[in-house]
């Protein structure tokens, strides 16, 4: 599999999830393995809507992984 770019929408949503559905644990298998690239736009749109410092630190750490 090449790799796929992923939206803020997508992201958001699949970070958000409480209890994942096939969909959202399919996407983070993809993440994990590396085949999604995230641009630097699209981070800076998930990390924008973060206020509390901690939890901002905790999604950068994340989204290191992509």
């Amino acid at each position: 599999m090449g790799s796929m770019l992923i939206d803020a929408l997508i992201l958001s949503l699949a970070l958000r999830c409480r209890e994942p559905d096939t969909n959202v644990r399919k996407l983070t298998e993809i993440m994990l393995s590396g085949a999604i690239v995230l641009i630097g736009p699209v981070r800076k749109e998930i990390l924008s809507g973060i206020s509390d410092e901690a939890a901002f630190v905790r999604l950068k750490n994340r989204l290191a992984i992509i």
